[in-house]
């Protein structure tokens, strides 16, 4: 499995909340998708994910 790291945004203009995947420590150029600035921007959360990619296509509505 493989991790990724994110961050989670909200912007304050927008009321929209919004996560980037990125390290933790790299803020650089995150804007907000709707309002396209990030003055009303504040980090809310950060973490790690890990995804497992599924070997054998499913169909849709298959488990």
């Amino acid at each position: 499995m493989e991790s990724h790291l994110f961050h989670v945004y909200e912007c304050e203009s927008c009321i929209l909340t919004f996560a980037v995947e990125q390290a933790f420590e790299d803020h650089a150029e995150v804007v907000c998708p709707i309002c396209k600035s990030d003055e009303s921007l504040k980090d809310v959360a950060s973490g790690a994910m890990k995804l497992e990619q599924n070997k054998k296509p499913t169909r849709r509505g298959e488990l």
